[in-house]
């Protein structure tokens, strides 16, 4: 790797480690309210937010003289959130999931029977009715899940409203925009190429935590934008040692040849798309570098892929396409 490349890795970086401008692309809150069997508002309750990803660390406030509180700037993922006030019965919601830039609300009825610990389970609601805008999010289970292994971009491509310019391309149109109106953030960094308003950019798919298409009604942080903005956030180390592996195999008979040339003079053996190979391993590890403070993630893939075209010939130096993405993030909190 030579010098220059060695430096914009590294500013990069920095870049993902530090920057705070963006802050609100990459996170999410948590509001609520508390009140009593009557419904009258409970100032001074104690709400206690935790979660994997912030370690034994916990986000703690009090609710407001109407009940209300909030918790801002959570990293995405999920949570359990404690309400408690002396002489009422403490309650615990469980699998509170914070999206990117989504506000997952969280409401408490509290009895001033003394009983055990009342504990429940969260439902993430379908619509936020905080926001304005126009937007569709894929989570990390959702992503494991989709048939469209390979890269991100497919992914996105499944959004309602964005089309693309061919499989596994970066040129997206969507809600109407032209393409160089787009804005793509990794990690909130702003990774657009400032001429064609598309992301040169390739990533490991077991990286990414969640993927987010915001149409209409973007926020101020995207400054000049006039398309759509693809926010994708990665995955964070924990307190606790965790990795994944996945590999995709292609066997070339399960490929049909559905694309047929009815030219005249064409080799039989160059009529039809044949894939000869497409293979792919991708592994991921993450963990702590100082428990409650510091966690570190990284990826890495390697895939390679030989196919031709109807009419494409196989010449002796034909050899499989190959890609390789080494990625590494470090998550504090300070």
């Amino acid at each position: 790797m030579t010098r220059g490349r060695w430096i914009g890795v590294a500013l990069v970086f920095f870049l993902l480690l530090f920057s705070q401008a963006a802050w609100s692309q990459t996170t999410g809150s948590i509001r609520g309210r508390a009140v009593d069997v009557d419904g009258q508002p409970l100032p001074g309750v104690s709400i206690v937010v935790s979660g994997e990803i912030l370690g034994s660390a916990q986000r703690g406030t009090v609710t407001s003289a109407s009940g209300g509180f909030r918790m801002p700037a959570l990293p995405v993922g999920t949570y359990s959130v404690t309400a408690s006030l002396s002489g009422f019965q403490t309650q615990a919601a469980e699998e509170v999931r914070v999206a990117i830039g989504a506000v997952a609300t969280v409401d408490f009825t509290m009895s001033d029977t003394f009983t055990e610990e009342i504990t429940v389970i969260a439902e993430t609601p379908i619509v936020d009715v905080s926001s304005p805008t126009f937007n569709t999010r894929f989570e990390s289970e959702q992503i494991i899940d989709l048939p469209t292994r390979g890269n991100f971009y497919d992914m996105i491509a499944m959004t309602p409203g964005v089309t693309q310019s061919s499989e596994g391309s970066d040129n997206l149109t969507a809600f109407g925009s032209n393409v160089k109106n787009n804005q793509w953030n990794i990690d909130g960094v702003n990774r657009t190429l400032p001429d064609g308003g598309y992301l040169s950019w390739s990533m490991n798919d077991e990286m990414v935590a969640e993927i987010q298409v915001l149409g209409t009604g973007a926020t101020a942080e995207y400054g000049n934008m006039s398309g759509t903005a693809f926010n994708v956030v990665t995955k964070s180390g924990t307190n606790q040692f965790h990795g994944s592996a996945a590999f995709d195999y292609w066997n070339p008979n399960w490929v049909d040849e559905n694309a047929v040339s009815t030219e005249p003079d064409t080799p039989d053996d160059s009529r039809t798309y044949r894939l000869d190979k497409n293979n792919n391993l991708a592994m991921t590890l993450g963990g702590p570098i100082v428990r409650d403070k510091l966690w570190f993630f990284v990826g890495a893939e390697w895939g390679e892929s030989l196919a031709f075209w109807p009419n494409q010939l196989e010449l002796p130096e034909s050899k499989p396409s190959d890609w390789n993405n080494y990625d590494a993030k470090i998550f504090g909190l300070y």
